[in-house]
């Protein structure tokens, strides 16, 4: 009894923790537009359920004007595409995570006509409803991951695993405030196959057969890529000749129970199918488009180490799962054969992706599904640092185990930073991350949003300008782009908008322009944020020698959005060496919509003290 209590001691802290993270810290049926639930990848996935059960329109999704009109889920129509060949919209992700949602959609659904909620799909309740439920479904995946982790390993190595893997990797993300995107479900889909797997070997069970079945054939269809969850059942418990002989055996011997497991995954895998012929006439379709794999070669370094979403670069405490991968086979020979393999072609798969970094992701959230399997090797691990402690070795029982200790609270931090970062601090840009910006903030935590310009330059002055010398100003009172400021008639602001793209470009001579560093600044006002990075306007300085650029650099000045009537910014570059003639300031609105108003274009030379 004393040891059991340690796991499930771990367990419930990581329902507390978890519980908290979705419903106190960052509750998202609470906020609204592109950071609510039901928004971006997630609103694509629960499109199928309004569009079958509310307004009965799955080829032409007429509803999606209204929804976007009142909710604005994403700033353009990514959930669906038109199929040019029938004329109709098909919808763009598989249809898995829609069934695994379809619980809360009709509680939701019920609880809304029967409220002052429009029953309409994506009123609060709906928004609610599915926070509550992935969470119940991540908290299932945990419960699982721990039975199994405790039929190989003792009962506190398997509680710090758990532990561990809430403070130090993504995962606590995506089982709590991104809970209803679809890995914190294939991660719980993965823990229940593995369980069914070691049960359906030990009993021969046909209910095991069919719940291995149901859970390869869901995760497919939610997943595709996940087919190979197949190999779980296909490979555990392997790990030479004679196991491989022990497996063909028993499936000879239980092969009408292989056979309907087989079957369950096709006939689950084929809804989509079905649904694309529906929607279509053809039985294939490639919903992703220009979107593919790069089989022959895969984005390893950049998926591993990327500044932009490497894997442990925003989950480091996975590195100790990997070096696990020794005393596993040491210890658990007969589960690390399947788990080694499954690994290495997850991550082959996850990183052969051409958007390897998947859109907004907190680090490589494509991983998470895999951390059901690669609990494994880091509760190894575990169980081997503790065996530091019984060694006469003083190198490994004091320096060795508290480097590792020191390692994992540091990994512990920098994972729980990133989290607050990505939903409250804002220091984590998804897709955007590079070195410079990535070590400027990194455990900072009252940072101002100057250092924003990292993401966009490499240049990036930290002190205070010195012989400071205007060498251009224009208040755009002459300019023929500028109109009259409505909150103050006597002035006129230069504006950047959906039909005026471009401003003119400012030339600025360089007659003996001394100095290191050049500052080009002015004052924004902002009616409207612009959430797309790449449509954002930038601020852009050039150096340019007989009509060619030698150098140019630019800031997206959208990232300092403040609903103030004047928000300075500045974008700082030094003088390069090479002779110029001209320097050349513009402003370009990226092919965005929003408008922005521009007063006091100044730029200035001046020395570092």
């Amino acid at each position: 009894m004393k040891n059991i209590k340690f796991s499930l001691f771990a367990y419930i802290a990581a329902v507390f923790m978890l519980a908290y993270a979705s419903l106190i810290y960052y509750p998202k049926w609470k906020v609204n537009e592109g950071e609510c639930v039901l928004s971006w990848d997630v609103s694509g996935y629960y499109f199928y359920l309004p569009a079958i059960f509310i307004y009965k329109d799955v080829k032409q999704i007429k509803f999606k004007d209204k929804i976007f009109r009142d909710y604005n889920p994403t700033p353009e129509l990514q959930q669906a595409f038109l199929h040019k060949e029938s004329g109709n919209y098909v919808m763009k992700y598989s249809c898995g995570q829609a069934l695994h949602f379809l619980p809360a959609f009709f509680a939701a659904h019920l609880y809304a006509k029967n409220s002052h909620f429009p029953a309409d799909g994506f009123s609060k309740p709906y928004q609610a409803a599915i926070v509550l439920w992935t969470l119940l479904t991540s908290l299932i995946g945990l419960w699982f991951a721990r039975k199994i982790l405790l039929r190989y390993f003792d009962d506190v190595s398997t509680g710090v695993a758990l532990l561990l893997l809430l403070i130090g990797t993504n995962y606590l993300n995506y089982a709590s405030i991104d809970s209803a995107m679809t890995h914190s479900f294939c991660f719980t889909l993965l823990a229940i196959l593995t369980y069914a797997t070691i049960r359906f070997y030990e009993t021969a069970a046909w209910k095991y057969a069919i719940v291995i079945g149901i859970c390869v054939g869901w995760a497919a269809l939610t997943r595709p890529t996940e087919i190979i969850m197949a190999l779980i059942p296909l490979l555990w418990g392997v790990f030479d000749k004679n196991t491989l002989m022990e497996r063909f055996d028993f499936f000879k011997n239980n092969n009408l129970k292989i056979l309907f497991a087989v079957f369950l995954t096709i006939f689950i895998g084929s809804i989509q199918l079905m649904y694309w012929k529906y929607a279509t006439g053809h039985w294939i379709v490639y919903s992703y488009e220009d979107q593919g794999f790069s089989w022959l070669k895969p984005h390893l370094e950049e998926g591993f180490f990327s500044f932009r979403a490497g894997w442990l670069m925003y989950s480091p405490m996975m590195y100790f799962a990997l070096l696990g991968f020794i005393p596993l086979f040491y210890k658990n020979k007969n589960i690390a054969v399947a788990c080694l393999i499954y690994s290495i072609l997850f991550i082959y798969i996850a990183f052969a992706w051409d958007c390897w970094w998947y859109g907004g992701s907190l680090g490589q959230r494509s991983m998470v599904q895999s951390y059901t399997i690669l609990l494994f090797p880091l509760t190894a691990f575990i169980t081997w640092f503790f065996t530091l402690f019984s060694t006469k070795s003083i190198l490994k029982k004091y320096v060795l185990s508290s480097l590792i200790v020191i390692l994992a609270v540091f990994f512990s931090y920098v994972s729980l930073w990133f989290t607050h970062q990505a939903h409250k601090g804002g220091f984590f840009v998804a897709g955007d991350m590079n070195k410079k910006f990535y070590y400027a903030v990194l455990g900072h935590w009252n940072l101002k949003k100057d250092a924003y310009k990292l993401l966009d330059t490499d240049e990036y002055f930290y002190g205070t300008p010195h012989n400071a010398k205007t060498l251009y100003f224009n208040d755009f009172d002459t300019d023929t782009l500028s109109i009259v400021d409505g909150q103050n008639k006597a002035n006129k602001l230069l504006f950047i908008d959906e039909w005026n793209q471009y401003s003119k470009i400012y030339k600025v001579k360089n007659e003996g322009i001394e100095g290191k560093w050049l500052r080009m600044s002015a004052d924004f006002r902002f009616p409207a944020q612009e959430w797309n990075q790449w449509k954002m306007l930038q601020m852009q300085i050039a150096f340019v020698k007989d009509g060619k650029k030698i150098k140019d650099k630019a800031i997206r000045v959208q990232r300092y959005y403040t609903p103030d009537p004047k928000v300075p910014i500045y974008i700082d570059t030094k003088i390069p060496k090479e002779d110029f003639d001209t320097v050349h300031l513009s402003f370009w609105n990226g092919e965005g919509k929003t408008t922005t108003y521009i007063d006091n274009l100044k730029l200035e030379s001046f020395y570092e003290k």
